[in-house]
This record gives structure tokens, C-alpha cells and sequence, in this order.
């Protein structure tokens, strides 16, 4: 991987935008975290770090995810959406599809009233 592979975050303060670089890492982990479920999607975080899948991006979307499904916070919820970053350069995220509750979902959207389900 090149070193110098960064994203881009994007901040609003109500007025003005700022962008901010984010180094990423040479393995799959974690960019940033941040909002109202931070403290528990560490913890499962760092739980998920002494299995299996440590240092993949499956064991950051299974932190997210349990932090949606198990966290007593109400301020945040919902479907997760699932988007892939390529530790490459020049190269752009890929976004996928996930079902959550048996229902399917784009981009935070409930996609089963769709024709031709099946082929999504």
C-alpha cells in the first residue's frame, strides 16, 4: 500500500465546511469514530479484537453492527450501510448492499418492494 493514502472527512459547523485528511491505515481497522455510540462501539470493538477476524473490516462492521443492535441509547439506530474503502491510490469507495432484520437494504434504504428482488 502507498503510504500516502488518505480520505477525506468532510466537516459541517453549521456555516462553513472543512475537510480534514485521514491517514489510512495499512490494514483494515478502524478510521474514526465518533458521535453519541463512540464509548460502546469501543467496547465491542476492543472485544472483537481477540477473536478470529481481529484486524479485518469484518470485526469493524460486527462492532457497528452490535453497537446498533445492543446499545441502550436511543440517539442512534437503524440500519447499518456498508461502505468499502480500497487502500489504493486513486481509487474510490464501493457501497453494498446488506440485509438487516431479513429485509434488504441500499444505502440505508429498504429496497423489498422492489421488482426482481431476487436479483439484488
Amino acid at each position: 500500500m502507498n503510504q500516502n493514502s488518505t480520505a477525506t472527512k468532510f466537516i459541517f459547523d453549521g456555516k462553513n465546511w472543512t475537510l480534514e485528511e485521514i491517514k489510512l491505515p495499512n490494514i483494515s481497522d478502524v478510521l474514526q469514530v465518533m458521535g453519541s455510540g463512540k464509548t460502546d462501539f469501543n467496547k465491542f470493538y476492543k472485544k472483537f479484537q481477540t477473536g478470529p477476524n481481529k484486524n479485518t473490516s469484518r470485526n469493524v462492521f460486527h462492532s457497528f453492527c452490535h453497537t446498533l443492535k445492543e446499545s441502550k441509547d436511543n440517539s442512534f439506530g437503524g440500519c447499518p450501510q456498508l461502505v468499502g474503502i480500497i487502500r489504493k491510490p486513486e481509487s474510490t469507495a464501493i457501497t453494498y448492499g446488506i440485509i438487516h432484520d431479513k429485509k434488504r437494504y441500499y444505502l440505508g434504504a429498504i429496497l423489498d418492494k422492489i421488482k426482481r428482488k431476487n436479483n439484488v
